[in-house]
């Protein structure tokens, strides 16, 4: 198994995290998966807008409201080997995009 990579919260990050709001199971869901990409980071594919940003989607689940929605997490993989978070948001799914990656 892969080692786990520091994380780096930009501010940024942190502001938009705490527009996504503070569901319980959205804190369980969303620290597996920064769990997750510190471990392979490195496999998440570079942006093609972007010689170094990276986009990191989550699997699909259904939030409180009913809706379909993924979390795209923005980051760098910075020269210390740490993973630089620098945004994130919530994106809604259609039922038929689920099959799609």
């Amino acid at each position: 198994m892969p080692k786990a990579r520091p994380l780096v919260h930009s501010a940024w990050f942190d502001f938009a995290l705490t527009r996504l709001g503070g569901a319980e199971r959205m804190d369980d869901m969303l620290g597996k998966e920064l769990y997750r990409l510190s471990l392979y980071a490195d496999l998440v594919p570079v942006s093609a807008a972007d010689t170094a940003m990276r986009i990191y989607r989550t699997a699909p689940f259904l939030r409180d409201d009913g809706q379909i929605v993924r979390l795209w997490i923005y980051f760098v993989l910075r020269s210390d080997d740490a993973v630089e978070l620098h945004h994130i948001e919530a994106v809604d799914e259609d039922m038929g995009s689920l099959a799609a990656p």
